[in-house]
């Protein structure tokens, strides 16, 4: 990864788990997002790997579904979260649940444009136990300058950051390549859930 990113000591102090524990890094780790289309961008799918190039995660969704929903899987194929999008005036906004579920039972966090017109990409996390007047243990992804990289941020601690070279090449083929850097103690299946929403929602805008 270009402009590698060195963890400093407060990015280390707590873990941050959302899907399980078990996708927790013991260290700051590499990841790559292998990110494909269909023609016509019907259909989406995500293959994340560690930088040993071992398969991890799987998630895929319809694209223009009137409620489009995305399941990721692990590297079994057992389904671990479903992302759905919001209703038809709500596109804004997608909804994260355990398993292959979207029952309310099963409701983990939602996440939203932080205003309907946007130069750059930026989305709020909001838990159900979390207090909206608050900032601290705010989760949000902030789309960088550069449009080459986005970071997601718990209150002020940078937990992850995203970077992407997307060449004419891979743009005509309906693939691109994502680089993520996962601080030590987070959840990166978790992390692979926001950074998808920011793309699906970025999608429906820019068609």
């Amino acid at each position: 990864m270009e402009d590698e990113h060195q963890p400093d000591q407060n990015e280390t102090m707590s873990k941050v788990i959302v899907v399980d524990e078990d996708y927790c890094t013991t260290k700051s780790q590499k990841f790559v997002v292998k990110k494909k289309f269909t023609h016509y961008q019907t259909s989406a799918s995500f293959d994340v790997f560690d930088d040993e190039e071992n398969f991890l995660l799987h998630a895929s969704g319809c694209n223009f579904a009137i409620h489009r929903t995305v399941l990721m899987t692990d590297h079994e194929h057992s389904p671990l979260v479903t992302l759905q999008e919001g209703r038809i005036l709500d596109k804004h906004r997608w909804e994260l649940y355990k398993g292959d579920s979207t029952d309310v039972n099963d409701y983990i966090c939602k996440v939203q444009r932080t205003s309907a017109i946007q130069v750059k990409a930026r989305l709020d996390v909001f838990f159900p136990n979390h207090d909206p007047k608050s900032d601290d243990g705010k989760f949000e992804i902030k789309e960088e300058l550069s449009s080459h990289s986005a970071v997601l941020y718990k209150g002020n601690r940078a937990i992850a950051h995203v970077q992407h070279r997307n060449t004419w090449k891979s743009f005509l083929q309906g693939k691109d390549v994502l680089k993520v850097e996962v601080c030590e103690g987070v959840d990166y299946a978790f992390v692979m859930s926001i950074l998808i929403i920011m793309i699906m929602i970025d999608i429906y805008y820019k068609i």
